[in-house]
């Protein structure tokens, strides 16, 4: 019996500008950061911000396979970064939900599935990391997400 292989990630051949990204970012830095709604899938501090979000509601993080794609509208955080628009309009494809993620220092994001929102229910999840420690996205860190002492972790 041939045994299968999962691909649990994939680096897609796409670069930002890390000075535009960090712009954009640097926007709505100030914003006000919802904590992440799961708390049994981490330790420590994950805030979100919503980019794209059903009726464009900055307070709506929920990322759901049962959300109409037709309600998902920008929400007037990302009304200002011009970057981050460019960026998701690379991919042809509905959006479900954009957020801006960030963890705090020493955070620690256990492994855990979100359901009905994986490739096997036609959904793909794609992070981009803003501002990071480089050595926090080695491939053998990758399933065991966390930050490390020094720095906080900006995802798009």
């Amino acid at each position: 019996m041939k045994r299968t292989e999962i691909i649990k990630n994939l680096k897609l051949p796409f670069q930002f500008d890390e000075r535009r990204l960090l712009n954009d970012l640097n926007i709505i830095l100030n914003s006000n950061w919802i904590a992440h709604f799961n708390d049994q899938d981490y330790e420590g501090k994950w805030n979100s911000l919503a980019l794209y979000a059903p009726q464009g509601d900055e307070n709506n993080i929920f990322a759901l396979s049962s959300t109409d794609n037709k309600s998902i509208k920008e929400t007037a955080l990302i009304k200002n970064c011009r970057c981050f628009k460019e960026i998701l309009n690379q991919f042809q494809c509905p959006l479900l939900s954009v957020r801006l993620l960030k963890l705090g220092t020493g955070t620690k994001i256990k492994p855990h599935e979100d359901y009905n929102l994986g490739y096997e229910n036609d959904y793909f999840r794609i992070h981009i990391p803003i501002t990071t420690n480089p050595h926090l996205l080695r491939e053998e860190h990758i399933d065991q997400l966390s930050s490390d002492n020094n720095s906080d972790l900006n995802i798009l």
